[in-house]
């Protein structure tokens, strides 16, 4: 009898140890998975390395649009919008990190599919990273896109007017704001989602190689370099086509081509008028390239609204130039 209850004993002591064996790959998967420490400095990098590239093309686009300052003005909600379709469309939807992200080795994770993968015992490192669903993307799109330009234009709004739609931005401002303080406190204390998006769509940033040397790429720098030259070559070249239209009017005959219409210029047409400058002593407003072309072909340059010989200009200030002039 003895033998047969140590043989019987024997038999669970070795069951429950293949039962402790069978568990415990899973066990070191969850561990590794717990100890798996993304650094916040380098997220804090990319963030503020996405930004300052959002900015540096804003800046480009500007000086692209300085002969139109109207236009960059009143469209700059769209403009921006544009900018960051750009950068979503060739980052995200591609399922390749942002600019910043590159820079510090990161990319998004899609945090709900890797938790399937954890409960399926599929999760050897924890920094597998599969792609953010098609869902995730969309939501990208609209909260990091759509939302800032409503904002933007509702805010344009907002200045105009009174009442609820004033009250109504004051406070989304300011649940904003708290919104993303609680989500900044949470992520100094966890290291994950660092902005309010990423927490909202569950899009975690990890080590896109966790090998590699963390260097920054030289590519992000060249395509600002491109950018940038190419921005300085729209500059220079689109004033001599201007001159070099406004030169042919003059040359076959400007009086056939005068626009009547007030507030453009007499000479192009161009409403709102590029650089407005005052022709003296008459009064009457060009664009500067077309009245420095008119005084260069002709000597003795004639208004061609009133026939009156212009012997000087001055650029026309602003209504904020001339308020801050006169107080």
């Amino acid at each position: 009898m003895s033998l047969r209850f140590q043989d019987k004993f024997m038999k669970k002591e070795n069951s429950l140890k293949l039962t402790k064996e069978a568990h415990l790959p899973l066990l070191i998967q969850v561990h590794s998975m717990v100890l798996v420490r993304i650094s916040r400095a380098s997220q804090f990098d990319a963030a503020q390395m996405d930004q300052a590239s959002i900015l540096m093309l804003k800046e480009q686009l500007k000086k692209v649009f300085s002969m139109m300052p109207d236009v960059s003005l009143t469209y700059e909600p769209e403009l921006m919008a544009c900018l960051l379709f750009c950068v979503w469309r060739f980052s995200i939807w591609m399922d390749k990190p942002t600019p910043g992200n590159a820079s510090r080795n990161l990319c998004y994770r899609n945090e709900p599919a890797f938790q399937s993968l954890l409960n399926l015992g599929k999760v050897k490192t924890g920094l597998e990273a599969p792609p953010l669903s098609t869902f995730q993307k969309i939501g990208f799109l609209l909260l990091t896109v759509g939302v800032p330009y409503c904002w933007a234009r509702l805010q344009t709004i907002g200045h105009l007017a009174q009442g609820s739609l004033a009250k109504f931005l004051r406070f989304s401002d300011k649940l904003y704001k708290i919104s993303s303080l609680a989500n900044l406190m949470l992520f100094l204390n966890t290291g994950r989602y660092l902005t309010l998006v990423d927490r909202l769509l569950r899009a975690r940033l990890v080590y896109q190689k966790p090998n590699r040397v963390q260097v920054v790429s030289s590519e992000f720098f060249n395509r600002q370099l491109v950018w940038q030259e190419l921005s300085e070559l729209l500059l220079f070249v689109l004033p001599h086509l201007k001159r070099v239209q406004t030169w042919l009017q003059l040359k076959w005959g400007y009086a056939s081509t005068i626009h009547e219409k007030e507030g453009a210029c007499a000479l192009c047409g161009a409403d709102p008028i590029t650089i407005p400058y005052v022709a003296s002593p008459c009064g009457h407003v060009y664009c500067y390239y077309c009245l420095t072309t008119g005084c260069q072909v002709h000597r003795s340059f004639h208004c061609v609204r009133c026939n009156r010989e212009i012997t000087s200009m001055r650029r026309l200030k602003t209504a904020t130039e001339a308020s801050a002039t006169s107080n």
